[in-house]
């Protein structure tokens, strides 16, 4: 699979600029890919998330999975699962999630 593994860390100015690069990457979405988020607390990953729904025509409220661990949105071309792994201890916690 091409760029499988790939890493990128970006600096984004603030939330709006978080919300547009979103939505921007809303556009390349295709079902089986998988976009892993990682900073700490309040680095902007829901607002970045937020972004990417927003790209895709979702108006809803966008939360952060802290306490349910995982929130889902369901779109005509596919699903997305918006994780948080900072809660799972190893993988069969996060099958068990979903």
């Amino acid at each position: 699979m091409p760029n499988e593994g790939q890493q990128y860390c970006l600096h984004l100015i603030d939330e709006a600029a978080t919300l547009a690069f979103g939505a921007k990457i809303a556009t390349t979405l295709h079902a089986g890919l998988i976009i892993f988020l990682k900073g700490d607390l309040g680095a902007g990953k829901t607002a970045l998330t937020r972004g990417i729904l927003r790209g895709m025509g979702y108006q809803g409220k966008v939360k952060s999975p802290t306490y349910n661990l995982v929130e889902s949105y369901n779109f005509s071309r596919l699903y997305l699962y918006h994780f948080d792994f900072y809660r799972f201890n190893d993988y069969s916690e996060c099958e068990a999630a979903g």
